[in-house]
Parts: C-alpha cells; structure tokens; sequence
C-alpha cells in the first residue's frame, strides 16, 4: 500500500511540473488574454467604445501579423512599426 502511495505522489509531482510547464507558455498566456478579453467584452458589451476599442487593437495585430510575415520575424515588424511612428 505504502509504495502506491509513494507513486501515486510522485505522479502527482510530475503532473503539476506540467501543468506548471504549460502555464508559462505562450499558448497558455495567450488563452488567459483571451479569456480576460471575453471577460472583459461581457462586463461591457453596450459600450460601443470598447467595441471600437477591439476594433482597432484588432487592426493594429493583423497589421503586425502581415509585417511579421512579409520581413520574417517580429522585431523587424515592430522596428519599422517604430520607424513609421517616430
């Protein structure tokens, strides 16, 4: 019974290391953001500002994601992002 226990609890180590693996990734901060975003939307869902908040952070990501694409890779995105706004 005793060594049941010991790999029941071991077991149990290994799964929150995980969990706690998946938790700092960014799929799993990208799906926190989103939940708070749906959260967020729900508590304010008449506010056409916050629609026409969403609207434009929306723009601006697909607008990135195109930067992103076209010179590969982020940090030559956001310097030109950078260079355009300054």
């Amino acid at each position: 019974m005793e060594r049941a226990y010991e790999t029941s609890k071991g077991s149990a180590g290994i799964g929150q290391r995980e969990l706690d693996i998946y938790l700092d990734s960014i799929q799993a901060k990208t799906t926190q953001l989103t939940n708070n975003l749906h959260e967020l939307a729900n508590i304010t869902v008449n506010s056409e500002g916050f629609k026409t908040l969403l609207d434009l952070v929306n723009l601006l990501l697909s607008g990135v994601n195109s930067l992103t694409k076209a010179f590969g890779g982020l940090n030559i995105a956001i310097g030109g992002i950078a260079g355009l706004l300054f």
